[in-house]
């Protein structure tokens, strides 16, 4: 994980960044959530109401925010959401 900040047009912006070899598991696990999110506003929100409790608990370091929210990850991925036949 780095994090660090970056100019653009004038305005600084904080940046986290997560560098993951493109031949890891991880990769495709991570596509898959962010392709899982794309499709559901309702999962987004849920996501969303997550990490703002563990804001409001007071999780702000980042290595114990990321395992805070890994559950919310895990439970996703986990979930079979292939299409089912009719």
């Amino acid at each position: 994980m780095r994090v660090g900040t970056m100019r653009f047009k004038g305005r600084r912006y904080r940046i986290h960044v997560h560098v993951i070899a493109a031949s890891s598991d991880e990769v495709d696990a991570m596509r898959t959530f962010r392709d899982r999110l794309r499709r559901s506003s309702s999962l987004v929100r849920a996501y969303v109401a997550r990490k703002r409790h563990l804001i409001a608990d007071g999780v702000t370091a980042s290595p114990d925010y990321a395992r805070a929210k890994g559950g919310f990850i895990s439970s996703v991925l986990s979930e079979d959401r292939r299409p089912r036949p009719e």
